[in-house]
């Protein structure tokens, strides 16, 4: 009942001819998101124009999974003050949106304390790399709308291009095994003293981010990665493309899909 009524709220009092759309987008139905995914899925689709191909990290009981999924357009995720790439994505030029749709701290999502971890996959897809923060090289756990970035995470290119399951796991693999091993080498070899010293401190983060966030060095670690995974059997690897890319035949499927809206259009005006 509760969920209901903050649901009647938020749509009385947003503003615009669609409120429930704008309840949507202004992030106000959080609460249908994670408790009514499906009820929460069919008011996106009637409001989406077409669906983007994304990434959904689910843990549960100990064991995580990276699945595809197909993202209304209209979902909030795309939209609002706080969507913003990732820290990491961001210096790499790639532009990822991460959000945490579950909540810990609720019954009906018990089993998320239980399994409470902090090397999750999501809190490494949103590493700070911004070398002026603080948190620098510290994973984050909290997305930019205050989601706990663990149970189930919603992964997509804020720029609505295809995003599959292996290049995700791409990117966490050089979030874990490359950057957060540099970082830790840097600050090993700085004896603590980039504390005391905020001018190398700032220069040393500054060659970190030059030196590793960048297309070369993850297009180098990805393809190794790649191949490892195809010599232990996987062939699903084998067309798989890096996020720098976007396979021919997604970029044809899209342009076909904005070429018959436009005919549509033109048919029906």
């Amino acid at each position: 009942m509760a969920d209901f009524i903050t649901f009647v709220f938020h749509t009385q009092h947003a503003t615009g001819f669609d409120k429930v759309g704008g309840a949507i987008r202004l992030g106000h139905l959080r609460e249908q998101e994670v408790y009514s995914p499906s009820l929460f899925t069919t008011m996106l689709q009637h409001r989406s124009r077409e669906s983007i191909k994304g990434v959904q990290i689910i843990w549960f009981e100990n064991t995580e999974k990276v699945v595809a999924v197909d993202v209304p357009d209209a979902h909030p995720i795309f939209y609002g003050d706080r969507t913003k790439p990732t820290s990491l994505s961001t210096h790499m030029g790639i532009p990822i949106l991460v959000r945490g749709i579950s909540d810990p701290h609720k019954p009906e999502h018990w089993w998320l304390g239980r399994y409470h971890r902090d090397d999750l996959s999501a809190q490494a897809l949103h590493l700070h790399a911004d070398p002026s923060e603080d948190r620098f090289g510290r994973f984050g756990f909290i997305d930019n709308w205050g989601g706990w970035l663990g149970g189930a995470v919603l992964v997509v290119r804020e720029d609505k291009k295809p995003l599959t399951p292996h290049q995700v796991e791409g990117l966490v693999y050089f979030s874990y095994v490359v950057l957060i091993p540099a970082i830790n080498g840097y600050r090993q070899r700085s004896g603590g003293e980039e504390d005391r010293f905020a001018t190398v401190r700032a220069k040393k983060r500054r060659e970190i981010v030059q030196d590793w966030l960048c297309r070369g060095r993850f297009e180098q670690v990805f393809l190794e990665f790649k191949r490892r995974k195809i010599e232990e059997g996987d062939v699903t690897w084998e067309s798989e493309v890096s996020l720098y890319e976007v396979s021919l035949r997604e970029r044809w499927s899209r342009r076909n899909w904005h070429a018959a809206m436009a005919s549509a259009r033109i048919w029906t005006s």
